[in-house]
């Protein structure tokens, strides 16, 4: 059951957030270029899931392991594939 209803206002935030978090993790990877240029997909998605765990605290105090978001991202690659690849297609 899903915590919030997905109402048309709530779609479309998720919408800018994917976007967002994907122009965020492009111009952090600015160096390498683009997305089959000379930035991995598997690169993106870990600059994209460690903005998540940036200002986390339990992440500098070594609370949390040091590989979080590398596991998070090998364990879930296809699925966040598929939820980026859209969005990614369409900038």
């Amino acid at each position: 059951m899903p915590l919030v209803e997905k109402s048309d206002p709530v779609k479309a935030a998720l919408k800018s957030n994917l976007e967002s978090a994907l122009s965020l993790g492009i111009m952090l990877n600015f160096k390498k270029g683009l997305v089959g240029e000379g930035l991995c997909m598997h690169d993106l998605l870990t600059t994209v899931v460690g903005l998540s765990y940036k200002g986390d605290l339990r992440m500098r105090m070594k609370m949390e392991s040091a590989n979080k978001v590398g596991n998070i991202v090998d364990g879930n690659t296809a699925q966040l594939t598929q939820l980026y690849s859209h969005t990614l297609m369409a900038m």
